[in-house]
């Protein structure tokens, strides 16, 4: 019965994507493509769901794991809003901007700001996840992982390149090195940035584990306090020959990340929530409303370390007593998904069907623009994740199973 019920529900999600796909998408659909397209991945869904009964809950994220420590599905989810509310606050902020100095534009400006954490949230969260040492080689970890990035990256980039009305001006070389170039300005993905740093941190991940794995919890600390204090002083004080802090970048917040998801950095949570509170208050200050929203940004980066272990160290604290509840397991499950399609979901699908700005009806506008851009964009990245991407992954596991015979 669950095989044939879950049959009949693959179905109707290919059925059900491709009427979405004609309701939402900016360009006609090549029905044939997409058609097909579609038609081998609910086949492939299909054929999974008939191995294993329970393979629609699990991606549906349905199934409750009592054992899983829900601190990073927090983090995930804290992570995944911020970056939808700095992309929302962007454009309204800008068109509102005779509203400037009012109650209502100044603290949307301070939300925008500190939303502005949503970068370093995803790459503390990697480096917590990522850096702990496993017994894995090299070629291992980067086909389970950089496979999982990859490709998603790929797929997602020619989704934007498509609504663009990219593809069939472009040859397929050019499209290739626009997306090993990383050209995600000219190609209006500017919020690709994030996910190239992302690949860059994996390239580095095997051979940081190592280094992390023979140091000790307090040469990591000494390590971080080192780098921090040296961030800040080269940003107060320019270094007029671009003198590199060894371990600076993103690399340097991803080992954050390591370090203080380790059980001895505990003792440092409720300080780290007071440092948190204190730099969110200061940050409201140190806001120049007549500064361009970029220059706010670059001012403000120096904080953005503080204010994401601050939310750490609470979810860190309340751990015990956070609830796992449905919502947060999906879209923690499709976090990476949601922080590719958003930006699509909300200039191409939510902008169109609901005409709001943030600043209406007294911030309850931003609200709807959120809630709805994260409900559109889970939708989108689960049918995505499913129809199109496992087809790549279906391959990739069945050469390997042939290689290994």
């Amino acid at each position: 019965m669950k095989k044939i019920a879950s049959t009949i529900y693959w179905l109707a999600v290919a059925v059900g994507s491709l009427v979405l796909l004609n309701y939402t998408s900016y360009v006609k659909p090549q029905w044939l493509f997409f058609g097909i397209a579609v038609a081998v991945g609910a086949g492939i869904c299909i054929f999974k769901s008939i191995k294993n009964e329970n393979y629609v809950g699990q991606t549906l994220a349905i199934s409750k794991n009592n054992n899983r420590n829900p601190v990073y599905d927090y983090l995930r989810l804290v992570a995944v809003l911020l970056v939808i509310i700095i992309h929302v606050l962007n454009l309204d902020l800008r068109l509102a901007a005779d509203m400037a100095g009012t109650g209502i534009y100044n603290t949307m400006n301070y939300i925008r700001c500190w939303s502005g954490n949503c970068n370093t949230f995803f790459i503390m969260i990697s480096g917590a996840l990522l850096l702990v040492d496993k017994e894995e080689s090299v070629f291992t970890f980067y086909k389970k992982r950089l496979l999982r990035i990859a490709i998603p990256l790929i797929v997602y980039y020619l989704w934007y390149l498509w609504q663009y009305e990219k593809i069939g001006v472009l040859t397929w070389q050019e499209i290739a090195v626009k997306i090993l170039s990383a050209d995600v300005y000219n190609d209006n993905v500017p919020h690709f940035w994030l996910v190239y740093e992302i690949v860059a941190i994996y390239v580095a991940v095997p051979f940081l584990r190592i280094m992390l794995k023979n140091m000790s919890y307090t040469m990591l600390t000494q390590l971080v306090v080192i780098t921090y204090v040296l961030s800040i002083l080269m940003k107060f004080i320019p270094n007029q020959i671009g003198t590199i802090i060894p371990l600076s970048g993103w690399c340097a917040v991803a080992i954050v990340g390591y370090w203080y998801s380790r059980e001895e950095s505990r003792k440092f949570d409720t300080w780290m929530i007071i440092a948190g509170v204190l730099v969110s208050i200061l940050e409201y200050f140190k806001i120049d409303p007549n500064l361009a929203y970029q220059d706010s940004m670059t001012a403000l980066t120096q904080y953005f370390i503080i204010t994401v272990l601050a939310v750490f160290a609470i979810c860190f604290k309340l751990q015990n007593h956070l609830k796992n509840f449905y919502l947060l397991r999906l879209v923690s499950k499709y976090s990476y998904g949601i922080l590719l399609i958003h930006m699509w979901a909300l200039y191409f699908v939510v902008r169109n069907i609901i005409h709001v700005s943030s600043v209406m009806y007294k911030g309850v506008g931003f609200i709807i623009l959120v809630v709805v851009t994260l409900l559109i964009s889970t939708v989108a990245a689960y049918l995505i994740e499913n129809l199109f991407i496992d087809i790549f992954n279906t391959v990739i596991s069945i050469i390997d199973r042939k290689k290994n015979k």
